[in-house]
């Protein structure tokens, strides 16, 4: 079944009251970062911002065009893909306890500081807290083990759950 209505500028209300009773229900964003933090879509302002390159975040196929003529930040991006690596990536991250991370949390390696969590959130999936952090290059490997004041965790690929 589909339902339709119209929606104008402050109806907001009256379009989440149509939806819950067509049987939607609301929830709060921690059920929207689980599957972006297990899917591994950074948000601008939240997980990466202006002053980091796409490369940082692992956003090169969609951000960079290496066929296209002069762009601006072009002598940057062409240096970091002779040089194969940025100093900071965005990775993910599995917590093996129950405390999820707050945003900003630390974490280290062998008691040095290595990178911060930028989002997290528990995933019902694999139940166990997950985040997406901004990991310098020697802790980012997928199996890195780190440590945070959450408890122990581990770098893992992106997506974390496919």
């Amino acid at each position: 079944d589909s339902v339709l209505f119209e929606v104008g500028a402050g109806s907001v209300e009256n379009v989440v009251a149509e939806l819950a009773s067509n049987g939607f229900v609301t929830v709060g964003p921690l059920a929207f970062d689980a599957p972006r933090i297990e899917a591994g879509v950074p948000l601008f302002g939240i997980d990466f911002n202006g002053e980091n390159l796409p490369q940082e975040v692992g956003r090169d196929a969609e951000a960079i065009s290496f066929k296209k003529g002069c762009y601006l930040g072009q002598e940057t991006v062409a240096r970091i893909d002779a040089l194969g690596h940025v100093n900071q990536k965005l990775v993910g991250v599995r917590f093996f306890g129950e405390s999820v991370p707050d945003r900003g949390a630390d974490l280290t390696s062998s008691d040095k500081s290595v990178g911060t969590v930028t989002s997290a959130a528990f995933s019902p999936k694999l139940g166990a807290p997950l985040a997406l952090a901004m990991v310098r290059r020697e802790a980012n490997s997928a199996g890195t083990r780190l440590e945070s004041t959450a408890g122990d965790c581990e770098v893992v690929a992106l997506p974390i759950v496919g």
